[in-house]
């Protein structure tokens, strides 16, 4: 794996989950977030695993917005994603 893209079986950093791939034309897609993002938080509650960010994601109502901080590149980025 690049250096500049985190494995998702690092524990070196305890919260953030490092995306792998954007399905084309899905709603991640549409909302800017990229593999290599790292998932810091959603609507201000930090994302410590995978668990987490499915969990979040699946009790969300669909066409509800998530808010989401991302860090790409060492650079920390705020993302609306609507759930589909």
């Amino acid at each position: 794996m690049p250096q500049s893209i985190k494995s998702p079986t690092d524990l070196s950093n305890d919260t953030g989950v490092t995306i792998a791939n954007v399905l084309s034309g899905g709603p991640a897609d549409t909302a800017g977030l990229k593999a290599g993002d790292v998932v810091l938080s959603i609507n201000n509650q930090p994302v410590k695993d995978a668990n987490a960010l499915i969990g979040t994601v699946a009790r969300t109502t669909p066409n509800s917005e998530l808010s989401l901080v991302v860090n790409r590149n060492g650079q920390k980025q705020n993302l609306s994603v609507t759930v589909g």
